[in-house]
């Protein structure tokens, strides 16, 4: 999701006094676990570029949607000299391909909206002016469904993903202390 299309269309993220740094990484890294785990169905639409963050709220979702166009989408961490947290690692080892996870994580690849697909960033692409009509119909067709059992389901082939996030996002908040 590109920041400036995010500000500019919802209420404002902004606080009114600055949130301590710690704080802040840890709310950003709990969000996955958040997605990963929720009991109903998630879908994201991913209107521009899907940078490092957009790329954590993304990749844990159980549908993904980005728009067509002239779009970057990937984890460029290691691009601007950063490490790669390892929670951001095991939710890339999840969703992407094998042919694509080292190049992604390790070298920073980014992709077009097309080739994200191929490499598991994104489940579909479309227009952009088609995306939240996109996310509807594929909301009313899996509407049908049973809640108990998607729900159950998602947590048992997850539950070692969320177990994985959670430890790393538990080791690398300790380490900061």
């Amino acid at each position: 999701m590109d920041p400036r299309e995010a500000s500019s269309r919802g209420p404002s993220t902004r606080c009114a006094r600055p949130v301590p740094t710690a704080r802040a990484s840890l709310a950003t890294r709990a969000s996955p676990i958040r997605i990963l785990a929720f009991p109903r169905l998630v879908i994201t639409a991913c209107t521009g570029h899907g940078v490092a963050a957009g790329c954590f709220i993304q990749l844990p979702a159980d549908l993904r949607l980005g728009a067509d166009g002239p779009f970057q989408i990937g984890l460029n961490e290691v691009k601007i000299g950063l490490t790669m947290p390892r929670f951001v690692i095991e939710l890339a080892r999840s969703r992407l391909t094998p042919s694509h996870f080292d190049r992604a994580v390790n070298s920073a690849v980014m992709y077009a909206p097309g080739d994200a697909v191929a490499a598991g960033f994104l489940d579909r692409v479309g227009p952009a002016e088609e995306l939240q009509s996109m996310a509807l119909e594929a909301a009313k067709e899996l509407a049908g469904l049973s809640a108990e059992a998607h729900k159950a389901t998602k947590l048992k082939t997850r539950a070692g993903l969320i177990d994985a996030v959670h430890t790393a996002i538990d080791e690398e908040f300790n380490a900061l202390r």
